[in-house]
């Protein structure tokens, strides 16, 4: 027991009460693997960006602040116990040393040397031009090792149009590791699951112990949230709620209607790019949406929020 709790999908929670939630996601998993053999998938593709993630340096600085942040508490726990006294009693401010944070951090951030044995991490900013700042700023690094071929995931990507720069990229063994983000990019900054549930809710998805029917599967950041009778029409309805400004625009949806899907994410670090909305055979914007932004009256989250 302790070995399912513990070393099987731990991302999906250790405790007894996640049990269920693994038996679902293997049965899942075998669906799939079964749906595929029989034509009614596609492979998985990992090096389609909707796969991928990034890191920004909230999310690294977090790492490094953890990792010194407990070994603040181990020096402290063996100061206590080396300097107890039973007249005097426990005195904390006599056994935090400092130095042990701050060292830490300031050492990751001057060798670049980062949590779990990365490299390079944090890096002198290059200031020979403007562009090569720009340039520097905006670098995506992958994780992959240099010396393996890795030839798909050095080659482009048709989704990396109007994400990735498809020409700034090294030569030699980093070539298509180390790549560029495009100037017009959104990285995703995350929403809450728990008010998108609140939100699917109202909008009719059911959760059920077993399927019937033609219901359409509703995944939430991967995991499996509930059915709904028309997966298009939720698709869509979330679309215009979120065009209008009534749902966040850290939501993203899409309908899969070769396996009758739909897949919502809103989870942290999805690149994203700008498009132009179109209704009815007519980009909604305009002149006007022009004009505005060309004064400085209006910026690029205003038009998101509009849902242009």
């Amino acid at each position: 027991s302790q070995i399912l709790d513990s070393s099987l999908l731990p991302h999906l929670g250790t405790s007894k009460e996640d049990r269920i939630k693994k038996a679902y996601y293997l049965g899942r998993m075998a669906r799939r693997v079964l749906e595929l053999h029989l034509g009614l998938r596609k492979e998985d593709d990992k090096d389609h960006l909707a796969n991928k993630r990034l890191k920004l340096s909230g999310d690294l600085l977090e790492e490094l602040f953890r990792m010194a942040f407990e070994a603040l508490m181990k020096d402290l726990k063996y100061q206590l116990e080396r300097t107890y006294n039973r007249k005097k009693g426990i005195r904390i401010r006599v056994s935090i040393r400092q130095d042990v944070l701050t060292q830490k951090i300031m050492h990751a951030m001057s060798t670049g040397n980062w949590v779990g044995g990365r490299t390079g991490v944090s890096q002198l900013l290059d200031r020979t031009s403007h562009m090569s700042t720009l340039s520097h700023l905006r670098r995506v690094i992958s994780p992959l090792t240099r010396s393996q071929p890795h030839f798909e995931a050095r080659d482009l990507h048709p989704t990396q149009w109007g994400r990735l720069c498809p020409n700034e990229t090294p030569e030699g063994q980093n070539c298509g590791l180390v790549k560029n983000a495009a100037l017009i990019i959104d990285v995703s900054e995350g929403y809450p699951e728990e008010d998108v549930l609140k939100i699917l809710k109202g909008l009719g998805v059911e959760e059920r112990q077993y399927e019937t029917g033609e219901l359409a599967r509703v995944y939430l950041n991967g995991n499996l949230v509930g059915y709904h009778k028309d997966g298009l029409a939720l698709t869509n309805e979330i679309r215009s709620r979120r065009r209008k400004g009534l749902i966040s625009h850290q939501i993203n949806i899409r309908y899969d209607d070769t396996t009758n899907e739909v897949m919502i994410n809103s989870d942290k670090g999805r690149i994203r790019r700008p498009l132009l909305v179109v209704e009815n055979g007519n980009v909604k914007y305009t002149s006007r949406h022009r004009e505005l932004l060309r004064r400085g009256k209006m910026d690029i989250e205003d038009l998101v929020r509009e849902g242009v």
